[in-house]
């Protein structure tokens, strides 16, 4: 069954038969995040015994309120309950049973208690994990959730939530290929490049990621950086390079603030924009490690002198 979308109302469907449900409501306290499970009689004919009976053989998942839900979530949840016997609503075994299945679920991140709704549900708040990177694997991407961990789901280019584009956690080196949904980040080069990639989330609106384009965030320097390394580097398209030095958290003694820095990225991207006082000004190298920011605009050519140049 398709994934559907609504503005939060429960979804509720009627056959000839009473329909069974469980609805989850993601509490203000979770993020304000929403599930809306509805699960299913297959028959038309129900005997009245059955109608305090959760059948876990059919699922709808409907987004609600939250941030981002990949379709494809839906099926993967159908597939988990319809391995999971029909329980009854007063079986507090069985909603646990349930619980538990969910929360096993590499999307979900957290799972409240169950709480039974007569005759056929039950109650479960959920939150869900939020995306805010991606990692190359393979031919596509998978999406990193703020606690580093990898989502199911297959794109063929880091897609967007919320209007803002993920950045990849680089660098591009094969390093994700064989890896698992529900697998977690590991190695340090990820960690702190995952790190960079919350902040820049937090701190730049999407109209400056907008500007800035596809982000390759390479942090394998991150933990040695230095006057002469750059620590980590942000790769932007047309050979753009912004030198960000040590991942933000880092706790170094002399380390610029992360806020200042992002605040020198946004003004960057600015330039690339321009506004109605100055014309857009491209560059190649921004270094946000300094109070002052350095940079480095790309030369314009002079179509006059290519001209006279020209054979």
């Amino acid at each position: 069954m398709a994934a559907q979308r609504d503005r939060g109302e429960p979804v509720t469907r009627r056959s000839h038969g009473r329909c069974g449900r469980v609805r989850l409501w993601v509490p203000l306290g979770f993020l304000a995040l929403a599930l809306i499970w509805s699960i299913e009689r297959l028959g038309d004919t129900v005997q009245a015994a059955e109608f305090t009976t959760i059948d876990t053989r059919r699922a709808h998942l409907d987004g609600g309120l939250a941030e981002f839900v990949d379709p494809r979530w839906s099926y993967e949840l159908q597939e988990l309950l319809a391995q999971l016997p029909a329980t009854r609503v007063e079986d507090t075994q069985g909603l646990d049973r349930i619980r538990s299945a969910v929360e096993g679920l590499p999307f979900v991140a957290q799972v409240g208690t169950p709480r039974a709704i007569w005759p056929d549900g039950c109650e479960l708040p959920v939150r869900l994990r939020r995306p805010v990177a991606c990692v190359r694997s393979g031919e596509g991407f998978l999406l990193v959730s703020e606690e580093g961990y990898l989502l199911p789901g297959n794109w063929p280019e880091p897609p967007r939530v919320q209007e803002r584009l993920l950045p990849v956690l680089g660098p591009n080196d094969k390093s994700f290929d064989r890896a698992a949904a529900g697998s977690r980040l590991t190695q340090a080069r990820h960690i702190d490049a995952l790190s960079v990639a919350i902040f820049l989330r937090k701190s730049l609106l999407p109209l400056d990621l907008d500007t800035l384009g596809p982000m390759l965030i390479d942090a394998t320097q991150a933990r040695s950086a230095s006057v002469e390394n750059p620590g980590v580097v942000l790769q932007l398209e047309n050979q753009r390079r912004i030198l960000f030095g040590r991942a933000p958290w880092s706790g170094q003694p002399g380390e610029l603030p992360s806020e200042l820095k992002f605040r020198s990225i946004a003004k960057a991207a600015q330039l690339l924009r321009g506004s109605e006082e100055q014309a857009p000004q491209d560059w190649t190298l921004v270094d946000v490690r300094w109070d002052m920011p350095s940079i480095q605009t790309r030369a314009l050519s002079d179509p006059n002198k290519d001209k006279q140049s020209s054979p």
